[in-house]
């Protein structure tokens, strides 16, 4: 009788011992479930993110490429002007144009 108790004590510890484990294991893949998750989240936003400054950056390089032509475009409206200006006062005067 005493054997049998034994045995029946030591199933019951050895099948708590299990479920110990197995509960154990459960919430290590629940926990790296989570953590994977959480990583691809991350990658999403990461890539979000960097989408985002290309996005601001090709936006800025239109708008220095924009203001460059624009620029251009006035120095050589003045320039021309300069350039009449220029040749009014030769033929008005005796004006002699600095280079």
């Amino acid at each position: 009788m005493q054997i049998r108790t034994e045995a029946v004590i030591f199933a019951i510890s050895f099948l708590s011992f299990c479920s110990m484990i197995t509960m154990s294991v459960w919430k290590s893949a629940a926990s790296v479930s989570r953590i994977q998750h959480n990583l691809e989240k991350k990658d999403i936003l990461l890539e979000s993110l960097q989408d985002k400054l290309t996005l601001h950056f090709n936006g800025l390089k239109e708008r220095f490429e924009h203001f460059a032509q624009r620029s251009r475009g006035e120095v050589q409206a003045l320039e021309k002007r300069v350039q009449q200006m220029e040749r009014f006062l030769q033929k008005s005067t005796n004006f002699d144009p600095r280079d």
